[in-house]
């Protein structure tokens, strides 16, 4: 099969306002956001503090 690329829209960087990320816990649920674009990068070391700050207690 063959496609054609019709639109292509990027702009969407997942950071906060102060670029750094953020850990934040809610009763079951715990959010990791604002990595940017080195989320693949700093991944292991943000979850690695995440588990170490308390997440399975």
């Amino acid at each position: 099969a063959e496609a054609r690329i019709v639109n292509m829209v990027t702009n969407c960087r997942p950071t906060l306002r102060d670029n750094l990320p953020a850990i934040t816990q809610d009763k079951r649920l715990t959010r990791i956001n604002g990595l940017y674009r080195h989320g693949y990068l700093l991944a292991p070391a943000v979850v690695e503090e995440a588990l170490n700050g308390g997440i399975l207690k």
